[in-house]
């Protein structure tokens, strides 16, 4: 409950709440969803987003600007982890994806060669639920001294180790759109996605899930076309590194086969 009189921060907080965190959890879902059904590149892309989202939502909820991050979560997650009254903490291994996801993520071209280890679901499920914990306003104005309360005893569990015994319970927000969708029933499908084979997000707490891993790898097309790239540099907007790529195995194909570079 926010019950500052001065209508600003309140305004502020949906804004952030509506446009990045609710945003964010459709993202996450989506994401689920391509997952499932094996698209990889929608799915990284995707996963991005949510992540992006759920951490400028933080910066915002605490008046850090999100100019300069675009799609650079690392950047993103240093920042967060500035904000020292958070207590923001996050494992190893979450932060491994998130930087793979930095990586990977922007390819929305298929520009990179594509390997999937087949975890890639469960490790989003983790680190969605790592991040968006701390996705609120725990520092809001209160008029009243028992809501400034409230709001640090939330904080105190969202940092503490309690939650970890209890994760799929835990509720941020009552009117949070994946709260809405666990313990609504307007949007069956939706949490049909959300809690599908999920250890972190649903209304019971399981040990595991089984699902099949299928891994894989791809070779990109511009690794398998390097001939093409005089025209590609001239139709398409590549990645430097991967147009410099690209030249550099053209030239040691031509090398191969005796062509002149002039000819």
């Amino acid at each position: 409950m926010e019950t500052d009189t001065n209508p600003f921060e309140g305004y502020r907080n949906a804004f952030i709440r509506r446009s990045f965190r609710d945003t964010a959890d459709r993202d996450y879902i989506s994401a689920r969803l391509l997952c499932r059904h094996q698209l990889t590149e929608q799915f990284l892309w995707m996963a991005l987003q949510a992540i992006e989202k759920y951490l400028k939502a933080i910066l915002l909820f605490h008046d850090k600007s999100t100019l300069h991050i675009s799609h650079k979560i690392v950047r993103a997650l240093n920042d967060v982890r500035g904000v020292e009254p958070l207590g923001f903490a996050i494992t190893e291994k979450a932060e491994e994806f998130i930087r793979a996801l930095e990586e990977y993520g922007p390819d929305r071209y298929f520009e990179l060669p594509r390997s999937v280890s087949g975890d890639e679901l469960s490790r989003l499920d983790s680190v969605v639920w790592q991040v968006r914990r701390f996705c609120d306003d725990f520092f809001y104005p209160h008029e009243e001294p028992v809501f400034r309360k409230m709001d640090q005893v939330r904080l105190q569990y969202v940092q503490g180790n309690k939650i970890q015994l209890n994760r799929t319970r835990f509720r941020l927000d009552k009117s949070g759109f994946i709260e809405i969708v666990l313990d609504g029933n307007k949007h069956p499908e939706l949490r049909q996605a959300l809690i599908w084979n999920n250890l972190f997000f649903g209304k019971i707490k399981r040990k595991c899930v089984k699902y099949c891993h299928r891994r894989s790898w791809e070779q990109s097309a511009p690794y398998l076309y390097p001939e093409l790239c005089d025209w590609a540099s001239d139709k398409v907007k590549l990645d430097k590194a991967v147009l410099e790529d690209m030249r550099s195995s053209h030239r040691k194909g031509q090398k191969r086969l005796g062509v002149s570079s002039g000819t």
